[in-house]
Order: C-alpha cells, then sequence, then structure tokens
C-alpha cells in the first residue's frame, strides 16, 4: 500500500457508547510502522479500546508478511522421559490415547507431576479429548496447533485470513485450512471445540465473533481463547511501552472483568481464566524504552543473560502467573 492508511472514530463495541476517557497514545512497537495510535476506556462499561482505528480496508497495512504471525516456527517435539510424561497424563486426565487402556496406578502415581503440570495444560489450550471430536481453530496460521491437536486424534479445521500461511499449512502439514475470515466463513459443520489463540484483540467486533463462535458450537461445545490481559502486571508495569499493548493491530484490550461481561452476553457459560506464563513480557519492553534514550541498558542486559532468565525472570512470571496478574490470559468458557 503506497498510501497513508486511513483511520476512524469507534463507539464501544460492547455497549455502543460514544463516551470516553483518553488513556495515552502509543507507537507500534512491533512492526515499527510510523504513527502513535491512541488507548481509550469506555466511560459507561470501562471497556479499552483502540479509537481512531484503521478502516477495515487499511488494516493490511499493519500487517506485513514479515509479521511474526505467519512465520513459521516449528517448535522441537518432547521426546523421551518428557514426551512419556506429557502423553500419560493427557491419557489418564485428559482422555487422550483411547486404544490404551487407563491404568489407576499409573494414574495415582502421575498426580503431584498432574498438579504440577495442571495450569501449564490449561495455559496451552488443551480440552478434554473426545473421540471423533471436531476442533475448529480461528486465525490459525501456519497451523501449528491444529497440526498438534490432529496427532492427538482430532478433526480440524483451520480459518486464516493470510493466504501465505494458509497455503503453507496445507502443503506441510497436510492441514484443512481455508482462506477467509470468519465473518465470511460459512459451514453446515458444527464443533466441539474452537479455539482462537491471539485473535479476539484483533477483530473488528469481539461482540459478533463471539456470536457467530457460538453458532458454530454443538450444545455444550468448549471455546478456548487467548488474548492479552490490559490490567496485567507487565502491562501496567510499563504503559504505552508494553508487548502486549501492541497497537493498532491491537483493537481491543481486555481485562478478566471485560472478557467475562463479553462471554455471559454472548451466552457463554463456567467461564475459567488461566494466566501465562511469558517471560518477553517483561523483557522486551526494555528494548523500547532503550530506544527512545531511557536508561535502561544495564538492567535490559542482566535480565536477558541466561541464567538470571531462568531462574529469576521465569521465578516471577510464575510467581504472577499464580496470582493471575500476568499479561496474558487463556479462557475456557461452554456454550
Amino acid at each position: 500500500m503506497n498510501n497513508k492508511p486511513k483511520f476512524k472514530k469507534t463507539n464501544c463495541d460492547f455497549c455502543g457508547s460514544n463516551k470516553f476517557l483518553k488513556l495515552y497514545s502509543a507507537k507500534d512497537h512491533y512492526n515499527h510502522l510510523p504513527g502513535e495510535f491512541t488507548l481509550v476506556k469506555c466511560a459507561n462499561c470501562g471497556l479499552v479500546y483502540t479509537n481512531p482505528r484503521p478502516i477495515k480496508k487499511d488494516l493490511g497495512y499493519f500487517y506485513p508478511d514479515s509479521a511474526g504471525y505467519f512465520i513459521p516456527s516449528i517448535n522441537k517435539e518432547d521426546k523421551g522421559i518428557k514426551k512419556r510424561m506429557k502423553n500419560a497424563i493427557l491419557k489418564e486426565y485428559y482422555g487422550y490415547f483411547t486404544e490404551i487402556k487407563k491404568n489407576i496406578f499409573i494414574k495415582m502415581t502421575l498426580f503431584p507431576f498432574y498438579l504440577w503440570k495442571y495450569g501449564d495444560f490449561k495455559i496451552s489450550g488443551f480440552p478434554n479429548f473426545i473421540k471423533n471430536g471436531k476442533l475448529l481453530d480461528i486465525g490459525c496460521s501456519y497451523g501449528g496447533f491444529l497440526f498438534e491437536m490432529k496427532k492427538l486424534g482430532w478433526q480440524v479445521k483451520g480459518i486464516e485470513l493470510n493466504k501465505k500461511a494458509a497455503e503453507w499449512g496445507k502443503i506441510n502439514f497436510g492441514l484443512e485450512i481455508l482462506y477467509t475470515d470468519i465473518d465470511n466463513f460459512k459451514t453446515n459443520e458444527k464443533f466441539d471445540v474452537i479455539t482462537m489463540r491471539m485473535l479476539l484483540e484483533h477483530v473488528y467486533s469481539p461482540k459478533k465473533v463471539l456470536k457467530k463462535v457460538k453458532s458454530l458450537l454443538k450444545p455444550n461445545g468448549v471455546l478456548i481463547i487467548s488474548i492479552p490481559n490490559f490490567n496485567g502486571f507487565e502491562a501496567k508495569l510499563y504503559g504505552r511501552y508494553a508487548y502486549t499493548l501492541h497497537v493498532p493491530n491491537h483493537l481491543t484490550h481486555f481485562t478478566p472483568l471485560t472478557i467475562k461481561q463479553y462471554l455471559k452476553s454472548s451466552g457463554f457459560k463456567n467461564v475459567k481464566i488461566y494466566h501465562q506464563k511469558v517471560d518477553r513480557d517483561l523483557i522486551a519492553p526494555l528494548t523500547h524504552l532503550e530506544s527512545e534514550g531511557k536508561k535502561v541498558k544495564i538492567l535490559r542486559k542482566i535480565m536477558i543473560n541466561k541464567v538470571i532468565r531462568k531462574t529469576l525472570v521465569k521465578g516471577i512470571v510464575n510467581i504472577l502467573s499464580y496470582m493471575d496478574k500476568t499479561s496474558r490470559m487463556t479462557i475456557y468458557a461452554s456454550k
């Protein structure tokens, strides 16, 4: 796009109010595109959103192919005892590997490890297994999560708006990924599980998307989403430099309260929130601060030290996660 993208003011998506309070403006620290973008808070319901925001036809300007969303990053597969432990927990506690008979002795032996790793499995978005279950991942990128779920026995399908990412997943993983968005997705299928991983904050109307998603779920179907938490410790600590802010791509900035309000108003129930453990959110903003002349170079070098990062920084993030204070959330809700 050669022309400068256009922006438009908007009302609150949740309650429709046009009254808001300006919080602050921030730069695009992710793609380093020019401009400053304003965050406001609805004076009626408290929702925080980017306002004005890019008009829909110009939003692609802020999603270059070089963005990390679409670059395949194949995680190393767990091996040896780590893989056996993970699979055993999935079998005994989440219903996976139905061809293998459950063993009460193994389940009891694994219980301490299950408690230790419970949060990690929930954060990763693992649903309880359903034989012949159908799983839809909206905004699946190149299909890394879908590929893992397929190997674990799910019937999977993905939706992705970036054509290159969708094609990569189809060719390299053999996945069914449709090049479309949720608004234009049409199907007669109903799904047992629908996942949206770091997507809802990008859409123009979370209310509209959640309504569509609910219509695609089977009775008692499960929705699993991950989103940034605007009230998280890292987000509050760094403010307009926060890594999870990511304006103007992030159009809505959720808190635990506002995502619960959205889900409840959309007819979802049994909402449970798990806070993620991403140490990058504590470290990356220091680079933004340093680039603007702030004296944080020594602190940044200390925090990126491998030993300090693996012990102190990760330890802090783990504690924040247990306290429900980190700046990313994984949310489960049922229809």
